[in-house]
């Protein structure tokens, strides 16, 4: 295992100059431990059946235009689902050891999902502590999250029978996440703690420079579908300036217009869309986007996980611009922080940094897990990385670039690596996409297995309704 110079800390393997798929998630947290460096080329291209050249551009979506500019983006099919209702369940002063008091919360009979949101006040860009909870009992003696531990543990608890993991700057924690359907409690008794991004370790209030005193935690649950309500979930698609090469030299709506007719990115929609389906949740990309390269981070490569940039929230706030510009020419007025999206953001490569080298080149990296329900500007997506960095080597096939696009939006629905202790055991590896080798793995037609599907149906992006 690799310690990595960031506030972001993924468990890589392998050498310098590899390919690695990293589907790594936030602050301090191994999404993808344990996976072995793969070259960027590995495996059989089997994507010849997957993509049509010629998709065609519904007729449904016009060019639309926001202050006389044309809208690099198109949305389809209108309105989303309302966000999801937090309720505040006040703002806590944290003691001397950075943590809570316990706080109670209750639980609505047949709830599909309880969430909590915790947020770091004041938080700033380069602070080292995350969020995370701690002593999560039901009331009736079952303990879901046991004490933090004095031991480094990568931010993802280990004595816990659900997963929750830490978070820069908020953390958002989803109820069940064991595979089994959120039985009748009637409470839910927790309290938030302060924990070291990097190591994973209790962090003293005060400690390392930290600055967070305080949290504000919010919480939310909705009720559990009828039989007649089915379960949706909406992506929006984008392309940064550099990740596909159908782009280049095109400008305003006519980016967009290039996009949804690209090769691969219409792979990647057939990719999802069959993946999720699979599972009963029919999953759409409702918006495509084609970034401008004007106020942009470098995105050649894009650095994830280090303190000393702010490439990534950069970007988020790029994206969340992008949004609103197309959402206001379509007269929609929700916020991209609290919509129910997957926002998959297409990059030219992607590298971690490392402490005393240049970094490793990743596949794909989830920010968190699970994501979305953000705050503020903090980032959360899904990035995938379309070539080599500095442009060397083979081309990932697109199949495999498919595959590993669902798995890091399982990442994203709250599933973790299935080989190893944080995520549900999987029956079959050459049926389960979240693997941590899935992109070497050449079953690349992989999906989700039952009990991440229950994982998945549970997650507040994804909606229920007519």
């Amino acid at each position: 295992m690799r310690k990595l110079r960031s506030a972001w800390r993924c468990a890589l393997h392998g050498v310098a100059g590899l390919w690695v798929l990293a589907a790594c998630a936030g602050p301090g947290l191994p999404a993808d431990a344990g996976q072995d460096a793969a070259p960027f080329d590995a495996g059989p291209d089997q994507a010849a059946s997957d993509v049509d050249a010629a998709v065609a551009v519904s007729d449904a979506v016009s060019d639309v235009t926001d202050s006389g500019s044309l809208v690099p983006g198109e949305w389809l099919d209108g309105p989303l689902a309302a966000p999801v209702a937090w309720q505040t369940l006040g703002l806590h002063t944290l003691d001397a050891k950075g943590r809570s008091p316990l706080l109670t919360t209750p639980v609505p009979d047949n709830s599909r999902y309880v969430a909590i949101r915790a947020t770091a006040l004041p938080m700033l860009p380069s602070e080292p502590a995350c969020v995370r909870l701690a002593d999560v009992d039901t009331g009736t003696g079952l303990s879901w999250v046991g004490p933090d531990k004095d031991k480094p543990d990568a931010g993802i608890c280990t004595n816990c029978l659900h997963r929750v993991q830490s978070g820069h700057g908020y953390g958002l924690f989803v109820f069940p996440n064991d595979g089994k359907p959120l039985p009748n409690v009637s409470s839910l008794q927790f309290r938030v703690t302060l924990q070291h991004c990097e190591t994973g370790l209790p962090l003293p209030l005060g400690l390392l420079g930290s600055q967070v005193t305080k949290v504000e935690v919010e919480v939310a649950s909705e009720p559990l579908p009828t039989a007649d309500q089915p379960a949706k979930l909406a992506l929006v698609l984008v392309a940064a300036p550099g990740a596909l090469a159908s782009l280049d030299g095109l400008a305003g709506h006519a980016r967009a217009v290039a996009l949804r007719k690209d090769p691969l990115a219409a792979a990647l929609e057939q990719r999802l869309v069959a993946g999720f389906a699979a599972v009963a949740v029919a999953a759409s990309v409702r918006g495509w986007i084609a970034l401008p390269a004007k106020g942009l981070p470098s995105v050649a490569p894009l650095h994830v996980g280090n303190p000393d940039r702010s490439d990534v929230d950069a970007l988020q706030s790029a994206v969340d611009a992008a949004i609103t510009q197309v959402w206001t020419a379509a007269k929609l007025s929700q916020s991209p922080a609290g919509a129910r999206i997957v926002p998959v953001v297409l990059v030219p490569c992607l590298n971690v940094a490392q402490y005393g080298g240049a970094g490793d080149e990743l596949a794909g990296f989830s920010l968190r897990i699970p994501g979305g329900s953000r705050v503020g500007n903090h980032a959360s997506m899904v990035l995938i990385a379309t070539q080599r960095c500095g442009g060397t080597g083979s081309p990932s096939s697109t199949a495999k670039l498919a595959a590993l696009t669902l798995h890091e939006v399982g990442h994203y629905l709250g599933l973790y690596h299935t080989d190893d202790a944080l995520g549900l055991h999987r029956s079959a590896t050459e049926t389960d996409v979240m693997i941590s080798g899935i992109a070497m793995s050449g079953k690349w037609q992989a999906g989700f297995t039952a009990k991440q599907a229950v994982v998945i149906r549970t997650n507040p992006l994804v909606s229920f309704g007519p």
